[in-house]
């Protein structure tokens, strides 16, 4: 899977991670948000605000994943493997009902490696 991050990515006031970098795939740690008590609010608490996710819904909770959880290979390219067969959704984390307040977009590409 490769990424490629064409706008910044904004969630409602946050547009930098913990190191005063924009926002990529890999979002930002709890530590930037105002309040928190809200990390309990994210979809996956687990994981970074505004990361990457995947998640199979035709597959267990298990298949719930943040990019922080797949391995890079020497392309810079991400390596996934599918938990099951199915649809594969990607969202950003964030608080179920706060998606309408974030901005930027990205380039995905997967591509099947046998």
């Amino acid at each position: 899977m490769d990424i490629s991050i064409l706008s910044y990515w904004i969630d409602q006031i946050y547009d930098q991670n913990e190191n005063g970098e924009p926002i990529d795939e890999m979002g930002f740690a709890n530590s930037v948000m105002r309040y928190e008590w809200l990390t309990s609010t994210k979809r996956s608490p687990d994981h970074n605000w505004f990361e990457l996710m995947l998640y199979q819904s035709r597959c267990s909770r298990n298949s719930l994943r943040g990019v922080s959880d797949l391995e890079v290979d020497d392309s810079g390219s991400y390596n996934f493997v599918a938990a099951c067969d199915g649809e594969l959704t990607l969202f950003v984390n964030d608080s179920r009902g706060f998606y309408g307040n974030n901005v930027g977009y990205a380039n995905i590409s997967l591509s099947r490696v046998n």
